[in-house]
């Protein structure tokens, strides 16, 4: 029974481990050039036994807002699932809470305005603590600058109180060509699937069929197990005739029929 427990405790931790396993890389594709751009956010990420976030922002209103990508803050936030803790004064003291969880990070094309798809890319957090309209969520424009290593903030945007999005100068944001990944055209997989359907509708007609037939028709030959078989046999001629027929501008008379 110990052993059960255990074990199971194990496993529960490993599940646990691996959900918060964030990768800090992404590829963005550039659909209307056609062009691919790798992202490689390590440099903005710290480990979490670091005492101190090295990534912050101070609003006019004393609010900080602490960033570590793809890991859990440094700062004094209580969920374990936090990439953006913000302070915000209370009194005499602070008021710590999630403004967004790493296991939501997610690497978009770059939204930030005059920057291109290769200079810039979106990082977005949600599932915050709870405010007004739901839950807190950031949004961080990684913008290039081959000196910013590993970076800095220098704006934010507030437009309301659930919602936060952060400038930042760094080095992660200067994305690295690489090739564009092949992709089936739409048109191309649909053909495929209706292609796949009708083989398997073909080859359920004739299995049932010859079953039917063996089961309830004693049906033992292969000639004998084919279902329909006096249309199938007949279906070359009957093919024949409508071509003749229609090759005559559908006139019957003067062709022969088989």
């Amino acid at each position: 029974m110990h052993k059960f427990v255990f074990a199971t405790v194990v496993i529960a931790l490993v599940v646990l481990a691996s959900a918060k396993d964030v990768k800090c890389k992404g590829t963005i594709k550039d659909k209307k050039n056609h062009r691919a751009y790798e992202f490689d956010l390590s440099s903005l990420h710290h480990d979490e036994s670091t005492y101190v976030d090295t990534l912050w922002y101070r609003t006019d209103d004393n609010i900080i807002y602490y960033v570590n990508f793809c890991g859990q803050t440094a700062s004094a936030c209580e969920a374990d699932d936090t990439s953006v803790c913000i302070r915000k004064p209370d009194g005499q003291d602070y008021d710590y809470v999630a403004g967004g969880a790493t296991s939501t990070q997610s690497i978009t094309i770059a939204e930030a305005p005059d920057q291109t798809t290769s200079s810039s890319v979106t990082v977005t957090y949600s599932d915050g603590d709870s405010c007004s309209t739901g839950k807190l969520k950031t949004k961080i424009y990684v913008n290039c600058q081959q000196t910013a290593n590993p970076g800095y903030f220098y704006n934010i945007d507030q437009p309301n109180d659930c919602e936060a999005t952060l400038y930042m100068w760094a080095a992660a944001g200067c994305g690295k060509d690489v090739a564009y990944p092949d992709e089936k055209d739409g048109g191309e997989v649909f053909a495929i699937v209706v292609l796949v359907l009708m083989l398997v509708g073909v080859v359920a007609y004739f299995g049932v069929g010859a079953f039917y037939n063996y089961k309830f028709k004693e049906a033992r030959t292969p000639g004998e197990l084919i279902i329909h078989k006096d249309f199938w046999v007949g279906l070359p001629g009957l093919m024949k005739d409508g071509i003749m027929f229609i090759a005559h501008g559908c006139k019957k008379g003067d062709y022969t029929p088989m």
